[in-house]
């Protein structure tokens, strides 16, 4: 019997307050159009932020290229410049330049090649005494 008239009271209230329900349908709905708007606001935050780095990565690549190509001719001149000085002034025949270049870039390639595998040995290390523990 109480339950009847609680359902009643809510009813004649509602009634009284113009249609409680059509109110709550209308803030339900702004409240999915605001939520809809923060959602669209912060894609396009996101897309902003995604242009901004690809660009950023783009810019540093076009750069890092630009940087190697100036090293590699810079190398060509360096490279010109030895051989100037080794056959003309120190008087060493053509064959013996080229075969000082090529054992000079030996002994770099192998001391770079000993550089990479005691890298890669001590990363393996490193990797077992984290395992162990």
């Amino acid at each position: 019997m109480q339950n009847s008239s609680v359902q009643d009271d809510l009813r004649s209230g509602m009634a009284d307050e113009g249609g409680g329900h059509a109110d709550v349908g209308k803030q339900i709905a702004a409240l999915m159009a605001t939520a809809g708007r923060i959602a669209q606001l912060q894609v396009q935050v996101w897309m902003a932020e995604v242009r901004s780095t690809a660009s950023r990565i783009i810019m540093s690549v076009m750069l890092a290229f630009m940087a190697l190509v100036v090293a590699i001719a810079a190398v060509a001149f360096l490279y010109a410049g030895i051989f100037h000085i080794l056959t003309d002034y120190l008087l060493i025949p053509t064959a013996w330049a080229l075969l000082i270049y090529a054992g000079v870039h030996a002994l770099a390639a192998g001391v770079l090649m000993l550089i990479v595998v005691r890298t890669l040995s001590r990363r393996k290390a490193d990797k077992k005494a984290r395992s162990a523990q």
